[in-house]
């Protein structure tokens, strides 16, 4: 299974990564084929907020610290972050289906090109989310 990860966000998977804090290309989280099926399943934004489910429900059976006599290490804010982001994402995907709203904004369905209905334009994504 291949992991990668471009720091230029071209794309909706390093988008992704980024959002998640799988950057770490060494020991990431997910392999890129999981990335690509999610996506194939939902747009970018909900993509976010489906990954970050599956993360919090992986790691909350895992410890989320661990002691070794004076040194410790603790895990524990991840999974509620992880949380938040879901939530948060959620929260703008359904907004952004709303009828007549485009990005959170209020819309006349009308866009620049005189185009109507184009759902790939109304549609939210994690770079609106994040300001990118």
């Amino acid at each position: 299974m291949v992991a990668t990860y471009d720091q230029t966000l071209m794309t909706p998977k390093d988008r992704m990564r980024f959002a998640l804090g799988d950057i770490d290309m060494a020991a990431p989280l997910r392999d890129d084929e999981t990335y690509q099926a999610v996506l194939a399943a939902h747009d970018e934004t909900l993509g976010t907020a489906v990954m970050a489910e599956s993360l919090v429900m992986e790691y909350a059976r895992q410890p989320d610290s661990v002691s070794l006599g004076d040194a410790s290490v603790s895990w524990r804010e991840r999974i509620g972050r992880w949380a938040a982001l879901a939530t948060r994402l959620r929260a703008k995907a359904a907004a952004d289906a709303a009828p007549g709203v485009v990005g959170g904004v209020a819309s006349t369905g009308t866009y620049r090109d005189g185009d109507q209905g184009r759902a790939e334009y109304a549609r939210g994504s994690v770079r609106e989310v994040f300001g990118w």
